[in-house]
């Protein structure tokens, strides 16, 4: 139940939010054969992150140069690739980055969560992290839960 706090003298980050993006999800959970067996593997799992960008420096225009300076960086550098950026998590293959604009009501909503002032911000939407069932289990070794009756036992 603190307040959170922001760096003096820097811009963070801050993950507010996680999302499933489902449409873009295809529902078979078969990836196909694999050494002549069937294989079962959850589809990628694609997440939507809002990342609050907040500048926070004792003199107030300062911080908006700073923040400006990042604004102006994702509208150039909107998507990160691995071919470009091979530090990339594993499991993620791009990041894309879009301004999202927040009415004074859902801004407002945002900072009490937060339990702090205003500082200088922007919230991004960041698009298409992707994680991936990497080790899927062959068909015939998947065993679903038995339920077992306790009356049927004794």
């Amino acid at each position: 139940m603190d307040p959170i706090s922001f760096q003096e003298g820097a811009v963070s980050e801050l993950v507010i939010n996680v999302e499933e993006e489902r449409q873009l999800r295809p529902a078979d959970p078969h990836a196909g054969l694999q050494d002549g067996r069937l294989q079962r593997k959850q589809p990628d799992l694609r997440l939507a992150l809002h990342v609050l960008f907040v500048a926070r420096f004792k003199q107030y225009d300062i911080a908006w140069e700073h923040l400006a300076k990042v604004i102006e960086y994702l509208q150039t550098h909107r998507t990160f690739e691995r071919d470009g950026y091979p530090d990339l998590p594993a499991g993620v293959d791009r990041l894309t980055f879009e301004l999202m604009t927040q009415s004074f009501t859902e801004q407002n909503d945002v900072w009490n969560a937060l339990r702090t002032t205003y500082l200088p911000s922007a919230l991004y939407r960041v698009r298409l992290v992707v994680l991936r069932d990497v080790k899927p289990a062959p068909r015939d070794q998947i065993t679903l839960p038995v339920v077992v009756n306790l009356h049927e036992v004794s």
